[in-house]
């Protein structure tokens, strides 16, 4: 008799269910999929690995010269993409597919690109799907390059369609939608997974350089609204993938580094955020840097912006997206050693790696002091010093100033004089690390957060 009795309460419980609508939706409501709780998504990031083809040259006095201040390793991008390849390989469980979200070629050169694609068919035939977008290199670039003994030549380069048709099996055939204005993509990498991959890049707008800022056009905008309501209404988890930042990853980056972050990224990414966009992984910057941006209407975005494999520290990550318990797991791996020869008879990768960009940075900053400022040489030297550790820092992610640089960093930016609060707003702009961490998180999908005006500054050490 109990047990009846409880069969027809299930039975009329799961009847009354039905007549709301599956998740509480009234059945006269808008039309809703059966929704469900789909599996883990595993998957990895790597991002700007600049692959540039030999056939296109590495050696001269032309290549060395415009490569001086290049922090990329650009003769080492073929070693390093294949060792990034192992380690997709060798992780177990394997991740079902990579996303890989901009600058594959060094300077979109057609030979790059093919180099690129045959990495990535090697990939998918080993049971790893690759999903690519454009970067700010990759199609109709004007600085395509081959060198040789007698200088620099222009090299063939990709259009939008040839940049499509050359990586078909990496994305755009597997894309459930298409936009009509970009090489932005919709594909389903797992089932109840939608990945939203958008073109910022900005190609076919000068034949005389490259541009490097990035932009969402508006009929992209348009389109990707439109599909993220789609996928809301299919009850679909949604994460997406574009070249440039969607937040900000520092105080005032978009004002430091105009180029680092997609145009009018505080609009667009709060509409994004709205529609149900909430996680993105990015590129460009070359760091390691996660940052979740909380708007005043209560729109969470998690941007995850991944350092370039060919600059220091070299990174890859490793994703698992569990939608069951809304939470986003990711291990970062760094490159650590490449085959011997590569490098000469310098074996420790790590350390050539990271004085490599130190050096390079160096150069630059003294260089942009010497024009840019009025201080004696010996507080541009001093001052360079700082800026270049900052910058290290940054590439690696999780940003601990000392209690000396972030004092260093107040004094300077309350100097009367305007070189030097310039030089301490970037110091502090830099070592400000938004939360959360960057590097290994276990992080809630949609936190119940509430916006600051002044994030803390995290992890400050004392040496």
């Amino acid at each position: 008799m109990k047990k009846s009795l409880y069969s027809a309460i299930g039975l009329l419980l799961f009847v009354l269910l039905m007549l709301r609508g599956l998740n509480g939706v009234a059945a006269d409501g808008p039309a809703e999929a059966i929704k469900y709780a789909p599996p883990v998504a595993q998957f990895a990031v790597l991002s700007d690995p600049h692959v540039h083809d030999p056939s296109l040259g590495m050696a001269g006095r032309v290549f060395a010269a415009r490569h001086a201040h290049d922090v990329k390793l650009v003769r080492e991008s073929g070693a390093l993409f294949e060792q990034a390849m192992e380690r997709l390989l060798a992780q177990d469980p394997k991740p079902a597919f990579v996303l890989i979200p901009g600058d594959l070629t060094h300077d979109g050169e057609a030979a790059s690109h093919r180099r690129m694609a045959s990495y990535l068919a090697e990939l998918r035939g080993k049971g790893i799907q690759p999903y690519v977008i454009p970067g700010n290199h990759d199609v109709d670039n004007p600085q395509a390059t081959r060198y040789d003994r007698n200088g620099a030549h222009p090299a063939q380069r990709v259009g939008a369609r040839e940049f499509a048709r050359l990586y078909d099996q990496f994305g755009y055939r597997q894309a459930i939608a298409r936009d009509p204005h970009s090489l932005s993509y919709v594909a389903e990498p797992v089932a109840g997974y939608w990945l939203f991959a958008i073109d910022s890049s900005r190609y076919g707008e000068s034949n005389a350089k490259r541009i490097d800022t990035g932009r969402i056009r508006a009929g992209t905008l348009k389109w990707l609204l439109g599909k993220l309501d789609e996928a809301r209404r299919l009850g679909k988890q949604t994460l997406g993938m574009m070249h440039h930042g969607i937040v900000e990853h520092s105080l005032g980056q978009a004002s430091y580094f105009t180029d680092f972050v997609v145009e009018d990224w505080d609009r667009v990414g709060q509409q994004l955020a709205r529609s149900g966009l909430n996680l993105v992984f990015t590129g460009h910057t070359h760091t390691q840097n996660i940052t979740r941006k909380v708007w005043r209407q209560g729109e969470v975005l998690l941007d995850v912006q991944t350092g370039s494999l060919v600059s220091y520290p070299n990174p890859l990550r490793f994703v698992a997206l569990d939608a069951r318990r809304s939470r986003l797991m990711i291990q970062s791996q760094r490159i650590t050693q490449l085959p011997a020869g590569v490098t000469g008879d310098l074996k420790d990768f790590a350390n050539v790696s990271r004085d490599f960009a130190a050096a390079r940075q160096h150069a630059i900053v003294t260089r942009e002091m010497q024009v840019r400022s009025s201080l004696p040489a010996s507080s541009q030297a001093e001052f360079t010093r700082q800026i270049v550790l900052a910058v290290m820092a940054s590439y690696a992610g999780d940003e601990r100033p000392t209690l000396r640089q972030f004092d260093a960093a107040l004094i300077l930016r309350n100097s009367t004089h305007p070189d030097e609060t310039a030089i301490g707003n970037l110091l502090l702009s830099l070592w400000h690390d938004l939360p959360p961490d960057d590097n290994t998180v276990d992080l809630a999908l949609t936190p119940k957060l509430r916006p600051s005006a002044a994030p803390a500054l995290k992890g400050l050490a004392v040496r």
